[in-house]
Order: C-alpha cells, then structure tokens, then sequence
C-alpha cells in the first residue's frame, strides 16, 4: 500500500519480494492469490479478487468508499466461499481504516447493506463489535441493514450480536416470523403493526429499547424527483452509466442532475407506451 505509484500496487508484486520459506510459507500461500507468479502459466485461482491489473484505488486520497457486492452476497456463496469473503470484507475494513486515518475524529458512517455476511466470520464479525462498542470515541458508527432479518439469527454470532445494536429500524414485511422477530424484542402489538405495513407505504417502526414509534417517510411531490439516485435499480444504473458515458465523466456535479432529468422522461414514455387489451386491440394509456 505504499508504492509511490498507486496504480501499480499490487499482490504479484508484493510476492516478487517475499523471502521463500518452503511449501507452506507466506509466499506459496499468497501465490493463489496473485495473477502473476514467476514459472507459473496462468492467475491463481483467487487471483479475481484483489489482484487487478491496473489498482485504482488510494483510500489515501477519499473521503468516502463503496462496494457493489450484490453479486456475492448470496447465502449459498457466502457459505461455500468463506476464505474469498472473509479476506475480502477483511480489505474493505482495512481500507476503511487507511481512509479514516487522514481525518481522525471526523464523522465516519458504516453502511453494509446485508451485514450478516461480516457475522459469518469471525475476523469481521470482531471489526464490526469493535464499531459498535468503541467507534463512537472516533466519531464513527454502524448502519446495518437486511431484507432477511432471520438471516442474522443463522450466523454464529448473530443472536449475541444485536443485544449490542441500541436502535433498529423496522419495515413492511409481510413474511415476517413472530417467533425469530421476537428473538430482536419485537412482539406482541409492534410486531402486529410491522406485518400490517404496505410495502409501499414509506412507514416503518423505529425501536429503541422497549419503545418503539412509527414514522412514515414523506417521499412524495418534490422528493419523487431525487427517487432514483437514492433507490438504485439495474434500469436507473444502466441510465446512469450512459449519462456518464455521454459526458464523458465521473463527477456527481456534472452526471447528477442530467440523469434525474433523464429519469423523468423515462417514467413519461412509460406512462404513454402503448399498451393490449383483451383481443390484441392497442391503445394508448395515460393517467
């Protein structure tokens, strides 16, 4: 991590320099984890997961990091895979710290979205109790969020885990359990209230001990508009993707505003795209 060249950072290198110690040393063990590896034809088998040809990341230089792991985050994966997961959440949580390190005391938000898969390790199930237990001392917290709470309780931490989480945010859920919703403390008329929720309702409960309150999250009139930037979609990404391709940057002051614009003329020939009735007879509908 600290080649003057940010971009040339990389395992293979870091192996050219590893003293050789025999067959179960740190050198053979990193070479499967390398896509370069002198006598060798061909990447190791993890070489995919943190040895890019080209790094182009210098958590040095940012004030803020994210990941897209959706296509990881699998149950089935994430069990069969725990090696790859562990080490690569494991330099998410390194290069969060890196990042930190240029501001300390400054206001620093974790937000993993399926966190359950950090329970599933042990390395990173202690990163994420060191957050909540100590992370306030430098101004930093956890925001963890699931679609499947029960996925929490299948971990091996998880049930000691969310005795230490001091408030929890509680959506429409029409598959909710009563009995793994009561091992989080919510039962009886909140967990009725919970299930009663419409999934498009913008309410949920907000629980903070035994208390618990419901609020509904005003997204109507002019927050419509800012919808898509803060609900993602496979559509709005690959709008998103070809704004930035037109303009040729990455820039959120310049990329932003034309791709919310975009998204309104997309909802508009929506509403107007020709529909079938019954019989094959066309027509257009319009609200």
């Amino acid at each position: 991590m600290t080649h003057r060249d940010a971009e040339k950072r990389s395992l293979s290198l870091l192996y050219q320099f590893i003293p050789e110690t025999g067959g179960s040393g740190l050198k053979s063990r990193l070479a499967r984890w390398c896509r370069k590896v002198p006598g060798r034809n061909g990447a190791g088998v993890y070489a995919w997961v943190l040895d890019s040809p080209k790094n182009l990341l210098d958590p040095e230089n940012y004030r803020r990091l994210a990941f897209d792991c959706t296509d990881l985050l699998q149950e089935e994966y994430v069990s069969s895979h725990g090696e790859v997961m562990e080490v690569l959440i494991s330099t998410f949580f390194y290069m969060k710290r890196v990042m930190h390190a240029r501001e300390p005391g400054a206001l620093l938000v974790n937000q993993i979205s399926e966190f359950w898969a950090c329970l599933m390790f042990d390395k990173t199930e202690k990163a994420l109790r060191e957050i909540l237990s100590a992370g306030r001392m430098r101004g930093e917290f956890l925001l963890g969020d699931t679609q499947n709470p029960e996925q929490v309780l299948k971990t091996p931490s998880g049930p000691a885990f969310i005795q230490q989480v001091v408030t929890t945010v509680w959506m429409a859920n029409e598959n909710a359990d009563r009995d793994n919703y009561a091992k989080f403390g919510v039962t009886g008329r909140q967990f009725d209230r919970v299930r009663e929720l419409g999934k498009l309702s913008y309410e949920m409960m907000i629980k903070q001990g035994g208390e618990g309150v419901m609020v509904k999250f005003g997204l109507s009139g002019s927050c419509e508009y800012y919808l898509p930037l803060l609900s993602a979609t496979m559509k709005n990404l690959a709008v998103a993707e070809q704004i930035r391709h037109h303009l040729n940057t990455n820039d959120p002051n310049e990329w932003v505003r034309p791709f919310l614009d975009e998204m309104v003329a997309v909802r508009v020939r929506q509403k107007c795209k020709p529909k079938t009735r019954r019989y094959g007879i066309r027509y257009l509908w319009t609200p």
